[in-house]
C-alpha cells in the first residue's frame, strides 16, 4: 500500500465515523468522494444513509434542499436500484418547483420565515451538478436545461464582474449581497461549476457561458493563493487566517479543469502549491485541520471570527477526492 493509499484509508475512516443527519451543507461532498472510493463498504454505508432518508420522508420538503443527490445518482448507478432513481426524480420535480427571485435564482429556504428571500452561494454545487447527472441518467433534457437555468440563476446575482469572485448571499427582498467574498462559498462555486460542465454536452447551448465564468473564476482565485497554497477565508483580505478546506477544495476544482482542458497546463505549479497545503493539514490520522466550521453569511470580519476544527465532512470530502486525484505531475 502507498503512502497515499493509507492516507486514502485514515480520511474515509473519519468521513464513516461522521454523525451524519438529513441533510445539511457539506455532507454531500463527504459521500460522494467515499463513493468515488470505490470500496464496497463504503456503498454500503452510503446506501444505509440513503435508505434511511427515503423510509423517514415520504415526500421531498424544503428542508431537503441540500440533500446529497449526486451521492444519490452515482449509488443508483453502481447499484440499479429503483427506490434511489425514484427518489432522485422526486428531489429534480422537487427543483422544478422551488420559487426564483427577479433574475432567476432558486431562493433555498422560501418556507423559513428568516430565509425566505435568500439565495446562497453553496447550492451551486448542489442544485446544478445534480440536475445534470439526472438529466444524462434519465435522458431526459429538461433536467440539463434546469441544471444549466439554476447555475446561470445563481451567478446573476451572486457574481462579482469587476473580481470574478462570488458573494456568499443574495437577499431579493432588499436586492443586496453580503458583501463579502467567502472562501468556501467561492469553493461550492468552483466545484459546481466544473461538476456541471464535465456532465453537459459541450453543444449545449449553455456550455459555453458556464465555461468562461468557470475560467475568469479560476483564474481570480488562482492570483489569490498564498506562496506556500493557502487561500483566506475572506478571499481578498489578507487579514483573514487562511483556511483549511480551501486548498482541496479547490485543487480538485482546478485539476478537474485541466482534464476538460478548460485550464491551460501552466497553472499546474498552482496545483502543486495546493497539494502540498493538504499534505501539511492532513495529520497523522488523516485528519485535515483548521476547517472553519458552519458559516452563516456576514461581512468579512464576521468570517474571520468562526472558529476553525477537524473532521468536517466539507474538509475530509474534499480531502479525500483530492488523495484519489493524485498528486500533480508536471
Amino acid at each position: 500500500m502507498t503512502a497515499i493509499d493509507e492516507r486514502i484509508v485514515l480520511v474515509s475512516r473519519h468521513i464513516l465515523a461522521y454523525p451524519y443527519k438529513l441533510w445539511g451543507y457539506g455532507e454531500g461532498i463527504a459521500l460522494e468522494a467515499l463513493l468515488a472510493a470505490s470500496e464496497p463498504a463504503y456503498r454500503q454505508f452510503v446506501g444505509g444513509l440513503m435508505e434511511q432518508w427515503i423510509a423517514a420522508r415520504n415526500e421531498i420538503p424544503f428542508v431537503d434542499h441540500v440533500a446529497p443527490g449526486k451521492a444519490l445518482l452515482l449509488l443508483y448507478q453502481r447499484t440499479h436500484r429503483p427506490e434511489f432513481l425514484a427518489r432522485a426524480i422526486a428531489l429534480g420535480d422537487f427543483f422544478r418547483g422551488l420559487p426564483t427571485t427577479a433574475r432567476g435564482a432558486r431562493r433555498h429556504r422560501p418556507d423559513h420565515p428568516d430565509f425566505a428571500q435568500f439565495v446562497y452561494v453553496d447550492c451551486m454545487d448542489f442544485d446544478a451538478p445534480f440536475l445534470a447527472m439526472l438529466g444524462q441518467v434519465t435522458g431526459n433534457r429538461a433536467y440539463t436545461d434546469l441544471a444549466a437555468e439554476c447555475l446561470l440563476g445563481h451567478a446573476r446575482v451572486l457574481w462579482d464582474a469587476e473580481r470574478h469572485l462570488f458573494y456568499h448571499l443574495y437577499d431579493a427582498g432588499r436586492d443586496e449581497v453580503n458583501g463579502a467574498f467567502w472562501g468556501r462559498g467561492n469553493a461550492w462555486a468552483s466545484l459546481g461549476m466544473i461538476a456541471t460542465l464535465e456532465t453537459l454536452a459541450p453543444d449545449h447551448p449553455r456550455y459555453a457561458e458556464i465555461a468562461q465564468l468557470y475560467q475568469q473564476h479560476m483564474s481570480a482565485l488562482i492570483a489569490l493563493q498564498t506562496s506556500d497554497g493557502e487561500w483566506h477565508t475572506v478571499l481578498d483580505r489578507a487579514d483573514t487566517y487562511c483556511e483549511g478546506s480551501l486548498p482541496a477544495m479547490f485543487y480538485c476544482a482546478l485539476m478537474r479543469g485541466m482534464r476538460l482542458g478548460l485550464i491551460a497546463r501552466e497553472h499546474l505549479n498552482a496545483a502543486q502549491r495546493a497539494w502540498h497545503a493538504i499534505a501539511r493539514r492532513l495529520d497523522a490520522n488523516g485528519v485535515l485541520q483548521g476547517v472553519s466550521f458552519a458559516t452563516p453569511p456576514g461581512d468579512a470580519a464576521h468570517y474571520a471570527t468562526i472558529a476553525t476544527g477537524a473532521n468536517c465532512p466539507w474538509g475530509q470530502g474534499p480531502a479525500l477526492d483530492a488523495l484519489l486525484i493524485g498528486e500533480p505531475r508536471v
